[in-house]
């Protein structure tokens, strides 16, 4: 895992990140970018400050897509992109649907291309499902349960739409 030491910016983890796919490719990588969040408990959720740090996690993420592309590791790699809380003024709460959900965005082989998660009418995707999908994908099992369950919806059967067929560069 790989997240904000003290002092440590979004770049930081980000070279960190993409020297070790580009060096030795680890089969699992979390990213974590607290810059969102941070801004937005400190400025306010959708501040132009928090927007700006947006706009760095953005690029962020970028650069270890790109570093998996020169590796040929894209299309053999789920990518979740995910918040772990929302929120409204600098704060959350857990009865403020703001603050309940979250950006939660899937890529890799298997996904399938343009799903629209809101509308599955008893689908609610929750911080904890992200872990739960992971280690679906990677066959780990638990022996005690886990909070969270694995957002299933998201893969397609062979022959259908899929995100890792689509053109390359």
């Amino acid at each position: 895992m790989i997240g904000r030491d003290a002092g440590r910016a979004p770049s930081g983890v980000t070279d960190t990140a993409t020297r070790w796919i580009a060096s030795n490719p680890p089969h699992v990588l979390f990213v974590h970018l607290p810059e969102v969040d941070s801004a937005g408990h400190r400025y306010g959720w959708g501040s132009p400050e928090q927007l700006e740090a947006i706009g760095v996690a953005d690029a962020s993420i970028g650069r270890v897509l790109d570093a998996l592309r020169k590796q040929h590791l894209l299309d053999s790699t789920l990518v979740i992109v995910s918040a772990d809380h929302g929120g409204a003024g600098k704060s959350h709460g857990a009865d403020d649907p703001r603050s309940r959900f979250i950006p939660w965005i899937a890529a890799g082989p298997g996904v399938c291309a343009n799903v629209d998660l809101t509308i599955h009418a008893n689908l609610a995707v929750r911080t904890e499902d992200t872990f739960a999908t992971a280690a679906y994908v990677l066959g780990i099992t638990t022996s005690k349960p886990v909070d969270g369950k694995p957002v299933v919806e998201i893969f397609c059967p062979p022959g259908s739409a899929r995100l890792d067929s689509q053109s390359k560069e």
